[in-house]
């Protein structure tokens, strides 16, 4: 792991591989930079990958309260890192990071890729209420409902050594979800952003879940190029890896 500094003094590690123009991935909630592994080979033999640990997760500090615009802030950290301008992907949560460090520092950003940034409401604000006062494991159930994960699909995920990964994120959440339900969200913010934008969402994917990208396209990102995964929810880099790669690696080589 190599590590920068945020500007609040936070320390924000990333692991570097792969080689090639620089690619800067940001995790969504409950992960951190090892979310990204089904998806590494595919992008390491053309790219040199900068995949980060949001703060409070792996190696970057400590779980605190702060305001979104600091994850802002450590994603543009990672940015300048790489020491010239950037393609940019950010998942779930990460794509909220993402895009706010775009609009800090457009000119570093040469592509950006959303993958359904979730909508600042209340019902984030109860799920980190709910990682308060159930145990991890419920708490992390109850979220699964959230991106939409039948009964079915999250009993079959409990029996695999991938439940407990999840589960140790748990005390991220709360304040996480404070952060993210107490930002204004205001797509109008970003109509200066004109770089290539690809706004990707699951065909399978609950319909809030690619509300801000819709936002977005309509009040200040007409531009943005639209792309459906079939037959994929929220996770695809997990589940169908092959298929985000061949959605989004001939938009980055355009």
């Amino acid at each position: 792991m190599e590590y920068v500094r945020s500007p609040d003094g936070t320390q924000i590690a990333y692991e570097r591989t792969g080689s090639g123009p620089p690619l800067v991935l940001v995790h969504g909630s409950l992960n951190d930079h090892a979310a990204w592994a089904a998806i590494l080979p595919f992008f390491a033999p053309q790219y040199t990958v900068y995949a980060m640990d949001r703060r409070g997760r792996g190696e970057s500090g400590p779980p605190a309260e702060h305001a979104l615009e600091r994850q802002f802030e450590d994603v543009l950290a990672v940015i300048e890192a790489a020491g010239e301008p950037v393609d940019l992907i950010g998942h779930s949560y990460g794509a909220h990071c993402a895009l706010g460090a775009a609009a800090l520092a457009p000119a570093l950003v040469k592509h950006l890729v959303l993958y359904e940034p979730p909508t600042p409401d209340a019902a984030r604000l109860a799920l980190g209420e709910s990682f308060e006062a159930d145990d991890p494991s419920g708490a992390v159930a109850e979220f699964m409902v959230h991106v939409g994960l039948s009964q079915a699909q999250i009993e079959a995920l409990k029996a695999t050594p991938f439940w407990p990964y999840l589960a140790r994120f748990a005390p991220t959440m709360p304040y996480e979800a404070r952060a993210l339900g107490g930002h204004e969200f205001d797509p109008a913010r970003f109509a200066a952003l004109d770089m290539p934008a690809l706004f990707i969402v699951g065909s399978l994917t609950q319909q809030h879940l690619g509300e801000v990208l819709r936002q977005l396209r309509q009040a200040s990102m007409p531009h943005a190029e639209w792309s459906t995964l079939e037959g994929q929810g929220h996770a695809a880099t997990l589940t169908a890896p092959q298929l985000f790669a061949d959605t989004v690696l001939p938009f980055l080589e355009r």
